[in-house]
């Protein structure tokens, strides 16, 4: 499938987006299930299907209350463990995964050292995107490769697009991008695993460290190539005004 978007976002809207293996778009009112603003599903746009929920009322995060370049966004408040999760994610077998995310961590000084953005769990290799310390600095902690300390941070306190990138089949590198610049790679040295994997927005891969974040766009691609991330990342930065 090909996302082709008609209107609104200037010169890109002929530009053909890639396939996704599942996307998720917070301006899209239909696609975020909610009660009183709380979220307890959120819709993979793509074909595959794959949402993402919460089913625990106390731990169900916000819609209608943050936004992203005018833009609503989906508010994952640190008060407790509030996450959307997938348990049957899936992980390419190619070893390719790329994840990109439109959102803001809070700039408060409180993070933890594992408060994570974005993680997979998994019983093989899995990762998380995370604080390194008091504020939210891009560490990337996997089984795939060594710690990725991310340069350039902290990385808090304003809207940003992340994007993690694990890359078998080209470079055998993982990287990871903020606002398009490369903060940190290192070897891929062994593929993410397959199996029961679990897909976490918000928090880490141990389920219990919370970012204190909103996210607007989440795009999980097998894609990894340069030219598709160049094409991402100007039409995310354009569509939310990063």
């Amino acid at each position: 499938m090909n996302f082709q978007f008609g209107h609104t976002w200037g010169l890109l809207n002929t530009v053909e987006l890639p396939d996704a293996i599942a996307r998720y778009d917070a301006s899209d009112a239909d696609s975020i299930t909610s009660s009183g603003g709380d979220v307890s599903g959120w819709a993979d746009l793509g074909d595959g299907g794959y949402d993402v929920a919460q089913g625990n009322p106390s731990l169900q995060p916000v819609t209608g209350v943050k936004t992203i370049g005018g833009l609503n966004a989906i508010w994952f408040d640190d008060d407790a463990n509030r996450t959307l999760y997938r348990d049957d994610y899936p992980v390419p077998a190619s070893g390719d995964f790329s994840v990109f995310m439109v959102a803001q961590v809070l700039d408060d000084g409180s993070a933890g050292g594992n408060d994570s953005l974005v993680s997979i769990d998994s019983g093989g290799n899995d990762f998380q995107l995370c604080a390194g310390g008091t504020n939210f600095t891009g560490r990337l902690l996997s089984g795939s490769c060594d710690t990725i300390e991310c340069s350039g941070g902290p990385f808090a306190g304003s809207d940003r697009l992340f994007n993690v990138v694990f890359d078998w089949t080209g470079e055998q590198k993982v990287k990871v991008y903020v606002d398009g610049v490369l903060r940190g790679e290192n070897t891929y040295n062994a593929k993410l695993g397959t199996v029961s994997q679990i897909f976490r927005l918000g928090i880490n891969r141990g389920n219990n460290k919370v970012a204190h974040c909103w996210i607007g766009e989440v795009w999980v691609l097998e894609d990894c190539t340069e030219a598709t991330r160049l094409v991402m990342e100007a039409h995310l930065n354009e569509k939310w005004s990063l």
